[in-house]
């Protein structure tokens, strides 16, 4: 797998799922490929490199499969955001509304996150309405 858009012609599609309406757009099969998975990945440190990013957060889960390799190319640390409830600590928290689900919530550690610090967040939004 050599090119981007080689990668992206992996991606499945699966209507009607998780509910009607919905297109959920599954990425585990370029998970499954690392040549596939090593253009993506150098592809968003591409386009990232140069911005002076202080740390990589990824959304759980599927924002840990591009954001911790992303954070190791960076040179910068990776932190995770959980759904409520699976960190302990002081937390930062926010809820919101999906296509699919009325709310979620995902949380951060505090400590984590320095005020000022430049911060990419990594997830896999791939779900289209139908």
């Amino acid at each position: 797998m050599a090119t981007l858009a080689e990668a992206k012609q992996l991606i499945s599609f699966h209507a009607d799922f998780p509910i009607p309406g919905i297109t959920f757009c599954d990425i585990h099969p370029i998970m499954a490929n690392a040549q596939a998975r090593a253009t993506v990945t150098n592809h968003l440190h591409d386009r990232y490199k140069d911005q002076k990013i202080d740390i990589v957060v990824g959304l759980e889960s599927r924002g840990y499969y591009f954001g911790l390799p992303l954070a190791d190319k960076l040179g910068v640390p990776f932190v995770p955001l959980r759904k409520k409830g699976k960190l302990p600590g002081e937390l930062f928290s926010v809820s919101y509304g999906l296509e699919y689900k009325e709310k979620e919530t995902i949380e951060v550690q505090k400590d984590k996150l320095p005020v000022g610090s430049k911060v990419l967040i990594v997830d896999d939004l791939l779900v289209r309405k139908n």
